[in-house]
């Protein structure tokens, strides 16, 4: 459904479903490629949150090229999502962010507004 299903709403109801999977290699491959393809901005949001959930390296990539995407929505929820990552390159993707242009996006990284 996460790949295939004409209505961006069973989309993303599958990425938020798969947010109980995470812990599953295939499961944030899956999400990784979506977020990466998919068009529609609501399904890329569900995706990158359910990866909050995933403290893997290959999450951690996928919301690290979310966080640099033209979508502040996409990028606030990218700082959102790796604010529950302890790897190094997480932390430096946030401190990244708390220089965006879009204060909502700053203050999401946990810089200033």
């Amino acid at each position: 459904s996460l790949d295939a299903d004409p209505g961006y709403e069973v989309r993303q109801a599958a990425a938020q479903e798969l947010g109980k999977y995470v812990r599953e290699a295939g499961v944030v491959s899956a999400l990784a490629a979506c977020l990466k393809k998919e068009k529609e901005p609501s399904v890329r949001y569900a995706c990158a949150l359910s990866m909050a959930l995933s403290d893997t390296p290959a999450s951690v990539d996928a919301l690290e090229a979310a966080a640099g995407d033209v979508d502040p929505n996409l990028r606030r929820q990218a700082a959102s999502s790796l604010r529950r990552h302890t790897s190094v390159k997480a932390k430096a993707t946030l401190r990244r962010l708390e220089r965006d242009q879009d204060g909502s996006v700053r203050k999401m990284a946990g810089g200033k507004n």
